[in-house]
């Protein structure tokens, strides 16, 4: 499920931005930048989340899983937040909600942890689908055009050293971490396959 498919871009943009400037944890970032919000968008994004909780208890009473995409950089914030409120909502005793990881960028490992930190905090599963990722020419574009350092790996090296340290630490806390290991990657499928024996 792609959080696009029924939040206004922009509206992701502005929650992303502020959570960028704001300081703490991630929770609480994001209810900072959902609190300055002016009325109607905090009415416009209180549709999000409800239209995101239809979703994840439908799935929840079918026993299905909900596997919320990755977004580019710059609106993914409020996505992790909101896919983290859900976890906790509905990963306490199975895993309804997963998050997809792309380990392409270079924060997705640290931010694999802290989410694990999370869940053993709050008491869920964490569900973490990790993949390689799917925006890296328009991640560096948009990098080099505004100024900024590429949140992308700098090479396939990288990446594959973070995807499969991330593997690792999946398995390595394989109680608290329900883990979709999303690859084509020979090595990574015979690295998972390995690390579960």
């Amino acid at each position: 499920m792609k959080v696009t498919g029924f939040a206004r871009f922009a509206l992701l943009e502005k929650l992303d931005d502020a959570m960028q400037k704001a300081e703490g944890t991630l929770m609480k970032r994001y209810l900072a930048a959902v609190e300055n919000l002016p009325p109607d968008e905090k009415n416009e994004w209180h549709k999000v989340r409800l239209r995101m909780l239809q979703v994840c208890e439908t799935a929840a009473a079918k026993h299905v899983g909900v596997l919320i995409d990755a977004e580019e950089t710059w609106i993914q914030e409020p996505v992790d937040a909101l896919t983290i409120l859900m976890m906790d909502m509905f990963n306490k005793e199975n895993v309804v909600v997963y998050n997809t990881l792309q380990l392409y960028r270079q924060d997705r490992l640290q931010f694999l942890k802290d989410s694990h930190t999370a869940a053993v905090e709050r008491s869920f599963i964490l569900g973490a689908k990790l993949v390689r990722g799917a925006y890296m020419e328009k991640e560096r574009d948009r990098a080099l055009q505004l100024g900024y350092t590429s949140p992308i790996q700098p090479d396939k090296a990288s990446c594959d050293k973070d995807y499969n340290a991330a593997v690792e630490f999946c398995i390595m806390h394989i109680d608290k971490i329900a883990v979709m290991v999303a690859s084509h990657n020979e090595y990574s499928n015979l690295y998972a396959t390995r690390l579960l024996y």
